[in-house]
């Protein structure tokens, strides 16, 4: 019966990253943004690279310094590299109003 559990909780966990989009098999960078508004950018939207999904938003929290800037936290793929000066802008994905980092 334990083993049952125990196998239904690491199905569960790893079910739940994939509807997420999350590969937790993947070697991920982790890079933090800060944006004076994020223009209804949510946890789960995709970061693009020249048109190809690259990562996503992991998180958008308020940095409490009274400036009420958002600080975001992206996820990229591992494998891509990006060049210190690199710029991600908040624009538009569909037409619909989901917004994406490119």
């Amino acid at each position: 019966m334990a083993l049952l559990v125990i196998v239904a909780a690491f199905l569960l966990y790893f079910g739940f990253n994939f509807i997420k989009g999350s590969n937790i098999f993947s070697n991920q960078q982790y890079f933090e943004v800060i944006y004076q508004n994020v223009n209804g950018l949510l946890p789960g939207n995709e970061v693009k690279l020249n048109g190809l999904k690259i990562g996503r938003i992991d998180d958008a929290t308020f940095i409490e310094d009274g400036t009420y800037r958002i600080l975001v936290h992206l996820s990229i793929d591992g494998n891509v590299k990006i060049p210190h000066n690199a710029i991600a802008q908040i624009e538009a994905a569909d037409l619909l109003g989901e917004m994406q980092v490119n």
